[in-house]
């Protein structure tokens, strides 16, 4: 069995994630911070094609943000929308990380 990442988005704004191994019998937090000035609304994880593992999170500050989770950074955030972001979801594989944050800007 691969390993398994657990992802959590808080009311004060901050992300978490473990990573579970049933081999190794571990739980290990991988990274925990706050990008977010408000409660984190949603979280979207999934492969996109030549990008690799990518979580997509929105949040009531207004903010889409997107994170590289292989290399645990962020990669970019989704501006030029006003209102509060709603949750995200990712479709299929995406071809190219500029299409994603210029297209889906509307999570």
């Amino acid at each position: 069995m691969s390993d398994v990442m657990l992802l959590a988005g808080t009311y004060e704004g901050m992300l978490a994630g473990w990573s579970l191994s049933a081999e190794k019998e571990s739980i290990g937090v991988s990274f925990a911070f706050v990008p977010h000035s408000a409660p984190v609304r949603g979280l979207a994880a999934g492969p996109i094609a030549s990008a690799g593992p990518t979580l997509i999170t929105t949040s009531s500050d207004e903010s889409a943000r997107v994170f590289d989770l292989t290399a645990r950074r962020s990669v970019g955030q989704l501006v030029a929308h006003h209102g509060e972001t709603l949750p995200a979801a990712l479709r299929g594989a995406i071809l190219h990380r500029r299409w994603l944050m210029a297209q889906e800007h509307c999570l």
